[in-house]
């Protein structure tokens, strides 16, 4: 049923289509958040599902935008994001423009960069676990 929805919400009769960025940011930022999203979609479906993804227009994210869509995640969504990015972006390398993959690089080094450092999040447990807020 999600597979339709996206389907049906991202497709245009009328190609080459060109999504706006709010629309392409919404995709990354809601749908593409969602855990484990490639396990939770019917095999058959998942090439369909990725196809239909707005992966080639990424570059309309310019880069003003890339900082304000991650930092509206909180970290877990972001690690979701991340993953599933890496997930369905790589198959459609190929026909990705040079736009579009400086764009996906971009949205990958700031999730990566919001990330915590291990050792950050070792401190903090450690701190916690103490007692200390």
């Amino acid at each position: 049923m999600l597979v339709e929805l996206v389907k049906n919400v991202l497709s245009d009769p009328q190609p080459p289509q060109t999504y706006h960025p709010q629309t392409v940011c919404q995709v990354v930022a809601n749908l593409l958040t969602i855990p484990l999203l490639p396990y939770r979609l019917p095999l058959k479906s998942l090439g369909s599902f990725s196809a239909s993804m707005p992966f080639s227009d990424l570059n309309v994210i310019s880069p003003h935008l890339v900082t304000p869509i991650v930092e509206s995640l909180d970290e877990s969504s972001r690690i979701h994001l991340l993953s599933n990015l890496v997930s369905f972006v790589p198959p459609r390398y190929p026909s990705l423009s040079k736009e579009a993959v400086s764009a996906y690089l971009q949205l990958l080094t700031a999730l990566l960069n919001s990330l915590p450092i291990l050792g950050d999040v070792g401190h903090r447990f450690a701190w916690h676990v103490r007692g200390h807020p």
